[in-house]
């Protein structure tokens, strides 16, 4: 679950920063999820099926982002120790 969000999430940005109109940006962002499922081997439906389950779990849910950002902060610190070496 947690990598499938993390890419979801990264879609929504993606999105957000191609400042389209609303009916592009959705179109888009569809595009975008179905990707993320395929590339997860996942359908729509497990993976709304398994969002619920999160929700009704709140401490489960946290658990899976706190999860996410110590893996996105661990890809910052390695992406900024290679440039870093690389200067």
């Amino acid at each position: 679950m947690q990598s499938i969000l993390t890419d979801i999430h990264y879609a929504q940005v993606k999105v957000a920063m191609e400042s389209l109109p609303a009916d592009s940006a959705n179109t888009h962002l569809v595009s975008y999820y179905q990707h993320v499922f395929r590339l997860h081997h996942v359908t729509a439906q497990q993976f709304l099926d398994s969002f619920d389950y999160y929700t009704q779990h709140p401490d489960q849910m946290d658990d899976v982002y706190q999860n996410m950002i110590n893996d996105l902060n661990k890809n910052i610190n390695t992406n900024q120790t290679k440039m870093t070496n690389t200067k």
